[in-house]
């Protein structure tokens, strides 16, 4: 952005054929809302040892595919002669670009948000998980998705000592779904065969072979889940969405949580201040550190302890929770909903670890 207001988008991909898919619960904080091509208002939680449906009419869930976010941003840009996204550019450093020939580019306010930025193992006394999902867009020869309601989560059975896994499912029609396998991972690396089980589960849950259905499309990704502090960019430099930390550590949610960030970071910029970090209040990062270490922990646990909580606090309490908007009443009827031990033990392993760590 350069003194008169002129702002450049500089972006690696090439035109809008970005295949992503990102959700979010409905606050009024998103912006360009006339890129949701789906929406829903009911959830359910699943496992092997039963379910629960719940519901929230004032915030849905909210379903925004790259494709269409990046058309209604261009839409909104047309004419505006103060705006230029760069397609097809790799940025290596913080005003540097790649390609024949290589070109400088300079402005007195740069915004970096090229991408998670946790490399290597994160401080003492802090904890690192990182959410790996595949995701295929499956389309049936029959109609079977119900596509009034999204399962949030459905935990298969695992062996002992697996980290975290479950099934996410998106249903936008009867006969097609974006069917997503993920795993709260201990490494951002290894193998894990998530082709392989979202086809296990499409047979497990819908007794669909191999012959009814077809890939319309894929999407992967990694996601760090943690409550270390995010790294520090250059004086000039303001980092912005996964760079700067800001998806949420217990839970990995980041889309509306980077909205709220870049409109910060817009609105500094133009009143002539650096754009800051945004952090989360302390309750919310109290509770986020002591929920990682359960799930780092403790991840047999994990599918009990989510459909309890779903299941024991109402929908609306749950989104305000998820979205950052929850009392201090909310959080402890939260709280009081889970298991006391297991997070009691998280709890004193947190403060524990993170005495131990100031005392080094």
């Amino acid at each position: 952005m350069d003194d008169g207001g002129s702002v450049a988008v500089i972006e690696s991909r090439r035109g809008d054929r970005d295949g992503r898919t990102w959700c979010y619960w409905e606050t009024g904080d998103a912006l360009l809302p006339e890129a949701v091509s789906k929406s829903w208002n009911r959830w359910e939680v699943r496992t092997t040892r039963g379910a629960t449906v719940a519901c929230d009419v004032d915030h849905p869930y909210r379903m925004v595919r790259a494709h269409d976010y990046r058309a209604a941003a261009r839409r909104r840009l047309d004419g505006a002669t103060s705006s230029l996204i760069v397609d097809g550019t790799l940025v290596v450093g913080t005003l540097e670009r790649t390609g024949p020939p290589a070109v400088a580019w300079r402005a007195p306010h740069v915004v970096d948000a090229r991408g998670p930025a946790l490399a290597g193992p994160v401080p003492p006394g802090r904890v690192a998980l990182y959410q790996r999902f595949v995701g295929r867009w499956i389309r049936t020869t029959r109609a079977l998705f119900d596509d009034s309601t999204i399962t949030l989560m459905d935990f298969p059975d695992v062996e002992p000592g697996q980290d975290v896994r479950f099934f996410y499912v998106l249903p936008v029609a009867p006969d097609l779904a974006l069917v997503e396998c993920t795993v709260f991972a201990r490494s951002p690396a290894g193998d894990i065969p998530f082709r392989a089980e979202i086809s296990a589960y499409l047979m497990r849950r819908w007794g669909l072979s191999s012959d009814e259905w077809t890939i319309e499309g894929e999407e992967a990704g990694c996601i760090p889940m943690t409550d270390a502090p995010p790294a520090v960019t250059a004086s000039r430099c303001a980092a912005l969405g996964m760079r700067a930390g800001i998806a949420r550590s217990s839970t990995g949610y980041a889309f509306t949580r980077i909205q709220i960030a870049a409109r910060a970071a817009a609105t500094a910029i133009r009143v002539g201040d650096q754009p800051g970090a945004v952090r989360d209040r302390l309750r919310t990062r109290v509770l986020d550190a002591v929920f990682l270490r359960f799930l780092r922990d403790h991840p047999e646990a994990a599918p009990a302890v989510f459909l309890r909580m779903f299941d024991r606090v109402p929908g609306s309490l749950t989104v305000r929770f998820l979205t950052e908007r929850s009392s201090l009443l909310d959080d402890l009827r939260l709280i009081l909903a889970l298991p006391k031990q297991v997070f009691l033990v998280a709890a004193v392993r947190t403060a524990r670890e993170r005495v131990g760590a100031l005392a080094r």
